[in-house]
């Protein structure tokens, strides 16, 4: 997976959105529960680093906040 990983990269700069206790619901895509997909979100968060992209942290706040903030 790392071989493929690193012949088929995307953009390095990757747009990361942390996940929000105050919105998280599960729901078809979602089937981890908040405490777990913090625990998901680690492994994957170590993952990038290792293939060296660069995670752009955004916001948690409203929408109209992140999209300015994502120009």
């Amino acid at each position: 997976l790392k071989r493929a990983a690193n012949c088929f990269k995307y953009h390095r700069k990757v747009f990361w959105f942390e996940p929000w206790e105050k919105i998280y619901a599960q729901d078809d895509e979602r089937q981890l529960d908040f405490k777990s997909s913090l625990i998901f979100e680690s492994f994957l968060k170590e993952a990038y680093f290792e293939l060296d992209y660069e995670l752009n942290i955004v916001p948690q706040d409203t929408i109209a906040s992140r999209s300015l903030w994502l120009r």
